[in-house]
């Protein structure tokens, strides 16, 4: 084995630096072995099994692992109607499959509870504001992962030895909550340009007009006074979670529609045996409660209007309901 060694030594050597290189630090060594067989395999990965080392979420009714597998023995029901703050069941809602432009179902998993803890990471309320929730969520729980793997040092960053070598990636798709307020903060000039045409709504007066227009407003917006869009964008998620970690590596975003938390694991495998990287902090997360979603799948026919349960004999599909959370 020694022998064969020698073939990585690119220069003249002595048993002094053979006996350092191949026992006493290992890393280097280990690294061109991935190389090789990186290198000469069919596939062009290494052969190598893969450690689940940490994990962490935040879901329905469990802010992390062992709350949630407390609910699963505890066959916990974590759904429940969606509540008006949310989207107005007045305006939505209707049980008639072909009702237009309405969901046929009110039910949805519910995180109501969660609290990001600002000062950990740096923001003051007013900046953790102009996180989107689902920024937030994917924090809590990456840390979560990575301090459940011990590696999280005291400065609240990953460790050193391995910052240049772990990977971000991160399921995501539908966008998130803060981006659809952000959508219609944006839509509202076009809204007050057909107001504006409108013969009824100019036989206002000039108060009841502004009156109309503020509330409209603060209404489409959700009160959000944010502009800058890294607070939203579904790479920030990612990119998030890298820069406070400290992670030097890849970071990405993955959306493959219902597959995507699957797409996200398929990503992190071969980020790993490609050698490209020795660790991955893998996750998804969905903060989209938007009417728009759920009256499109409804469209589809794919949502459930009674609720999330398994499929029992003779059925040939499984409707699903949809619900907010995070995990890593």
């Amino acid at each position: 084995m020694t022998g064969e060694g020698l073939l990585f030594f690119e220069n003249q050597t002595s048993i002094a630096q053979i006996h350092e290189e191949l026992f006493l630090t290992k890393d280097p060594m280990i690294a061109r072995l991935n190389a090789l067989e990186v290198l000469t395999s069919a596939d062009g990965e290494v052969n190598d099994d893969i450690a689940v080392v940490g994990m962490g979420c935040v879901f329905p009714d469990a802010h992390d692992t062992e709350a949630f597998w407390q609910n699963i023995l505890n066959k916990k029901y974590s759904i429940g109607k969606v509540p008006d703050n949310r989207w107005e069941e007045s305006l939505y809602y209707d049980p008639d499959p072909k009702a237009t432009d309405k969901s046929y179902t009110q039910i949805a998993g519910l995180v109501n509870d969660f609290q990001f803890d600002n000062e950990r990471f740096g923001y003051t309320p007013a900046k953790a504001s102009k996180l989107s929730r689902s920024q937030q969520m994917l924090l809590h729980a990456a840390y979560q992962a990575v301090g459940n793997a011990n590696l999280l040092t005291d400065d609240n960053r990953i460790a050193a030895n391995v910052q240049d070598r772990t990977a971000v990636v991160v399921a995501t798709c539908l966008g998130n909550e803060m981006a659809s307020d952000l959508h219609f903060k944006y839509f509202f000039p076009e809204v007050k340009k057909y107001l504006r045409n409108t013969p009824e709504f100019n036989a206002l007066s000039e108060a009841e007009q502004k009156k109309i227009i503020d509330e409209l407003r603060v209404k489409m917006s959700q009160g959000s006074l944010y502009e800058p869009v890294h607070g939203v964008t579904l790479n920030m998620e990612a990119a998030r979670i890298a820069s406070h970690l400290g992670v030097t590596g890849v970071n990405y975003v993955v959306d493959a529609a219902c597959a995507t938390s699957l797409a996200a694991i398929e990503c992190a495998i071969h980020e790993l045996l490609s050698g490209a990287h020795d660790m991955v902090i893998a996750g998804g997360v969905n903060t989209n409660l938007t009417p728009e979603s759920f009256v499109g799948f409804c469209k589809m026919g794919t949502l459930s209007a009674t609720g999330s349960f398994p499929l029992t004999n003779g059925q040939t599909a499984l409707f699903w309901v949809k619900a907010p959370g995070s995990w890593s």
